[in-house]
């Protein structure tokens, strides 16, 4: 059932409220997940941040585990920190404050600008703990239905983004993805920006070999380790799972692992993109992809199909992996 609901981080302190208001938000299709103070909530924030679809702040709670109750002061370093963190991911997310007190008592420690827009036609900056929890809960859940991110993931790609839970993929996997689809649908950044997210497209390869190695279907020879970098050889990976022999870590398959035209494709991708950021954080040459876009006056199209043929990998990879384990 969580995995058809959002996700909400919310910062309240009192047992009775955390016990009770999570049972009402279900109706809304939302999982309200409560977190004491602030600090703690920042931490699980910034650990994993594409988890968290909606964050809820009740106006009067704490700051640290052992401060006091302070509205100002929770309010406004909870907001500060929010603002920089969604800045420092690149990605947006609402936040809603909840209060049990006067309006007198918290307005002015509420931020009054652009980074509150998804709630200005709210008559008031804050819901009523008394009179505004459904209203709250019904707005949550209508604003993640209209973002963009609700439409990529659980609508336009669904069965891709399933996959890659089924598969245990790296979390960042769901981040990648919706950082390459969304522009396709959505636009909102140029054609080189775009170009440039070619490193992403070889992060995602980078994390199925890798999750490959882990489940006992590529060998761990295709892995470069040079002190503190870890990368792998997508050409030896690709060739494997083409059936064709890596003599440099004595590799010889006996069949292909994947369909002929998955097969193609991931050849075609490794080729393409050759040298570019790792996922342990090696930067090296610029590969083939360079030189192919000036031959193309900078067009976003390869990328784009890249993105989409990505999908297919994916999908083709969970369900490659359960037959793997039904076997075992």
């Amino acid at each position: 059932m969580e995995n058809d609901m959002f996700k909400v981080l919310w910062v309240e302190d009192d047992p009775i409220v955390t016990e009770s208001y999570p049972h009402e938000a279900e109706d809304y299709d939302l999982w309200l997940v409560p977190f004491r103070c602030w600090r703690e909530a920042e931490a699980a924030l910034r650990e994993n941040f594409s988890q968290w679809d909606a964050v809820i702040l009740d106006a009067k709670c704490k700051l640290e585990s052992d401060s006091p109750d302070n509205a100002v002061s929770f309010l406004l370093n909870a907001q500060t920190s929010l603002v920089s963190i969604c800045k420092e991911k690149n990605r947006h997310i609402n936040y809603y404050i909840l209060s049990g007190g006067a309006e007198n008592e918290i307005n002015d420690s509420i931020l009054d600008t652009d980074v509150r827009y998804w709630d200005k036609d709210m008559h008031k900056k804050y819901y009523s703990k008394e009179t505004d929890r459904e209203i709250l809960f019904r707005r949550i859940r209508a604003h993640m239905r209209e973002s963009q991110h609700y439409q990529i993931r659980s609508m336009f790609y669904k069965p891709v983004f399933d996959a890659i839970q089924e598969a245990k993929l790296a979390p960042e996997m769901n981040v990648i993805m919706e950082d390459l689809l969304t522009p396709i649908h959505f636009g909102g950044i140029t054609d080189k920006d775009y170009n440039n997210r070619i490193k992403d497209v070889r992060r995602a390869l980078e994390f199925i070999f890798r999750s490959m190695i882990s489940n006992g279907i590529l060998p761990d020879g295709i892995r470069v380790v040079k002190g503190m970098k870890d990368s792998i050889k997508l050409e030896w990976a690709s060739k494997l799972l083409n059936g064709k022999d890596v003599p440099e870590i004595n590799a010889h398959p006996k069949e292909a692992l994947c369909p002929p035209a998955m097969g193609m494709c991931i050849w075609n991708m490794t080729e393409t993109i050759g040298s570019s950021l790792h996922t342990a954080g090696e930067e090296t040459e610029k590969g083939s992809f360079y030189t192919y876009l000036v031959n193309v006056q900078d067009s976003p199209y390869l990328v784009r199909s890249f993105s989409l043929q990505l999908c297919d990998i994916i999908l083709w990879y969970s369900h490659f992996l359960k037959q793997i384990m039904n076997s075992r």
